[in-house]
């Protein structure tokens, strides 16, 4: 994970052209790869992928032992001729079955080409597409240690108060780090140590919001009952900020640039240079009705 500026909530296809970009791009192609039913055919971890060859068009050969090069059906007697009909229809079949494969190989391929840098594309150049994951994997996919370090090392960054950044744009890049925190069960967010971390940060940004989830936060472990999650609490603030802007007379958050956490490690003038990178959007969010009140609603029904 790397620091840049992308657009927030696009939709844009994932590049891969480093190491820290391998995680989300190889899920884009193996979701992909899934809906045409042939990653098996593919998966880079796979050290026994299986293949798939063409069907063998039947013979008059097959059904009828020395029958010349050039023999005709009708040199077929009833059984024969039912034998070789049924040989057919199968080659029929598996033909189609072949051909969807091969086209589903294809999109593979064409989506593989359209997503990776050329720099890198010369790692696979001229080997068949179903060792092209594991040749890339090999080439640049980073170790499991070293991912899980990029992530802690990002998470923790962000557990300061943001002073020269937009708080919004702090919440969001907060809530991406510690969802790829959790996905790799890193300890900086085991337990309750994000909820936390969360309510620290803001304490100094939004006191009145961090003052009355604290005290929610110490009511529930009193009770020994469930603490809000990360994603309640980001949703609350969110909620809160939008319901102030709304008084000031001000539009609510919107998903702008300037956004400085990215899992694809690709600079400014990286994704303006690139036609198939992030291009300019902006997303509202959609509003989420107050955290605060379902969360006394639920503690009350408790």
């Amino acid at each position: 994970m790397e620091s840049s500026s992308i657009k927030l909530l696009s939709t844009t296809q994932v590049i891969l052209s480093s190491g820290p970009d391998w995680k989300l791009w190889i899920n884009q192609i193996r979701t992909l790869a899934e809906c045409h039913q042939i990653w098996e055919y593919i998966d880079p971890d796979s050290e026994n992928r299986p293949t798939k060859k063409a069907p063998t068009e039947p013979t008059i050969q097959m059904v009828k032992e020395n029958a010349p090069a050039d023999a005709s059906i009708t040199i077929l007697n009833d059984d024969e001729y039912k034998t070789y009909e049924r040989l057919t229809k199968q080659y029929t079949i598996n033909e189609k079955a072949h051909n969807k494969h091969a086209t589903a190989l294809y999109a593979i391929q064409t989506k593989i080409n359209e997503s990776v840098v050329v720099a890198l594309q010369y790692y696979y150049t001229g080997k068949p597409v179903c060792e092209w994951l594991q040749i890339l994997r090999n080439a640049i996919a980073p170790s499991d240690q070293n991912r899980k370090l990029r992530v802690a090392a990002q998470y923790n960054r962000l557990l300061s108060p943001p002073r020269n950044q937009n708080i919004d744009v702090w919440m969001a890049s907060f809530l991406l780090a510690y969802n790829a925190a959790k996905e790799e069960n890193l300890p900086d967010v085991s337990g309750d140590r994000a909820v936390h971390n969360f309510l620290h940060v803001v304490s100094t940004l939004q006191p009145e919001f961090t003052t009355y989830w604290k005290q929610k936060v110490q009511n529930a472990l009193a009770k020994n009952k469930p603490l809000p999650t990360v994603e309640q609490l980001h949703g609350a603030l969110r909620n809160d900020r939008d319901e102030n802007a709304i008084q000031r007379g001000k539009a609510p958050f919107t998903a702008l640039a300037a956004f400085n956490t990215t899992f694809q490690g690709k600079s400014q003038q990286d994704a303006s240079s690139t036609s198939t990178t992030i291009r300019d959007r902006e997303v509202p969010i959609p509003r989420i009705s107050s955290w605060c009140q379902k969360w006394n609603e639920k503690s009350n029904r408790n």
